[in-house]
């Protein structure tokens, strides 16, 4: 546990591999309808396809953080929750009378988990890098937009169009004049970032983010370093694919 504020904790589940002194850190973001447990393959069935597990394989220290998500996904009501209901709309409305947003709140858990498990003697504080999928992959990009310690990303069927999918917590005040996903994108320049999306993703069609992904290259290209970022088209549905690719493409950081 660690703290937001004195008065709101913020939970996750680390994971250390066997036998190693020091190892980068990778925070894995679950998404909607999601735990820590469940894209860690702890309780039931899920369709992050062994996600942590596959970062524990390369020796990565491995935190899964739980954001205010288990309930929102109704399209997967055999997804093991939390039986402990709230009102995610109702908090990021009375939080944006002050100026804040649910999304800014959950990434400000996210960059101090950052900052407490930087100071832990097996992690490498100097490596870190984070991935996720749906919601988690939304997170990805935007926590590695705000904090520069991560120094790589690889976001799963979340990158598209805003103007499209425009849903109350994945938008912000002037964010359709200042950063759509292009732009968030840009931010994480020139870090690497992998961006996935799936050609039978039910939850998004690909074809928005496909044009969306075109825009990210000049940003790349500006610091010289267009091949940290890599845009990635794959016949699966709203999950991570089977293939290495991502995974080594983040570990390649460290």
């Amino acid at each position: 546990i660690v703290y937001i504020t004195p008065e709101i904790p913020f939970h996750g589940l680390l994971m250390v591999p066997h036998n190693i002194k020091k190892a980068p850190l990778v925070i894995a973001q679950h998404g909607g309808g999601g735990t820590p447990e469940l894209c860690s393959d702890m309780n039931g069935d899920n369709n992050y396809n062994h996600m942590s597990k596959r970062l524990l394989k390369r020796g990565l220290v491995t935190f899964a953080p739980q954001l205010l998500l288990w309930n929102v996904d109704q399209d997967y009501e055999k997804i093991p929750k939390h039986n402990l209901p709230y009102n995610r709309h109702e908090f990021d409305k009375q939080l944006k009378r002050f100026g804040l947003s649910i999304t800014a709140l959950e990434i400000k858990g996210i960059t101090e988990s950052i900052t407490y498990l930087s100071s832990l003697d097996f992690v490498d504080e100097n490596n870190i890098g984070m991935m996720g999928l749906s919601y988690g992959g939304y997170f990805t990009l935007h926590t590695m937009a705000a904090d520069i310690r991560i120094k790589s990303g690889y976001s799963n069927a979340a990158f598209n169009d805003r103007n499209t999918y425009s849903w109350f917590d994945w938008c912000y005040k002037n964010s359709g004049n200042t950063f759509h996903d292009a732009e968030v994108a840009a931010l994480c320049a020139p870090r690497k970032l992998y961006v996935q999306i799936g050609k039978t993703d039910q939850v998004f069609d690909y074809k928005s983010g496909v044009e969306e992904s075109k825009r990210v290259y000049n940003y790349f290209k500006a610091f010289g370093k267009e091949e940290n970022f890599k845009f990635c088209l794959w016949d699966g549905g709203h999950t991570i694919s089977d293939d290495d690719e991502g995974f080594d493409f983040i570990k390649s950081a460290y």
